[in-house]
């Protein structure tokens, strides 16, 4: 019996010593990866005749964050190029899960008050989901005059979203080499790994976000 509890351990130990040499050589494959790309493309091309970015960020109860989001986007993106230029896409659905004194609409209205390439256009109904926000802004679109070329690429994010700043030109550069129309960004979930250092199961909390930053990663 000893023995075979012995065998047990030594499995759990080669088991466990097998998963984390494969979390650190996938975390190296896509180091390796992402290294590469970067002395590959230039990310300080002019996006001027590239073709507009159209960014989509459907929000729902989102009147906390979105500002901050707007500032994000203005700031490294709206302010200093004329390419990129961002919409947010509200609900209806909003008035049944927020307060009638602060919610997504409003805030949503004021920003696109506020900041000139910013527009916003509000879902009419309480019943759909996020791609009916997404298919009722398209057609928003098209109805008020703004033409999408071939070369505009639209891209959806959510509203606690932040790409990095080479984001939209290494799409754009490997969109016009062909062969790929649609891109899928996976997250970074340690971005804020230092604000939850001194609230209540941190470590949990981090483990979480490290695994699934592995996922992404892998």
């Amino acid at each position: 019996m000893g023995k075979i509890l012995q065998n047990i351990v030594l499995i759990i130990i080669a088991g466990f010593i097998y998963e984390v040499a494969s979390w650190f050589f996938r975390i190296y494959i896509a180091y390796s990866w992402i290294k590469k790309e970067r002395s590959l493309f230039n990310y300080s091309q002019e996006s001027t005749g590239l073709g507009k970015i159209y960014v989509l960020i459907p929000a729902l109860a989102e009147a906390g964050i979105l500002e901050d989001t707007a500032k994000y986007f203005s700031k490294y993106f709206l302010e200093k190029r004329e390419d990129i230029f961002l919409t947010i896409i509200t609900t209806e659905k909003e008035k049944l899960v927020a307060s009638s004194s602060h919610n997504t609409i409003d805030v949503a209205r004021i920003l696109a008050s506020k900041y000139e390439k910013i527009t916003h256009v509000h879902f009419p109904w309480e019943k759909g989901k996020m791609a009916h926000q997404l298919n009722y802004a398209i057609r928003d679109f098209v109805n008020t005059g703004v033409t999408i070329d071939d070369n505009d690429l639209i891209a959806v994010y959510n509203a606690d979203s932040r790409p990095e700043k080479e984001t939209f030109d290494w799409v754009r550069g490997n969109f016009q080499k062909g062969g790929c129309s649609a891109f899928q960004q996976y997250g970074c979930y340690a971005g804020n790994i230092l604000d939850i250092s001194h609230v209540s199961l941190a470590s949990i909390l981090m483990s979480g976000s490290l695994w699934q930053t592995r996922w992404s990663l892998g």
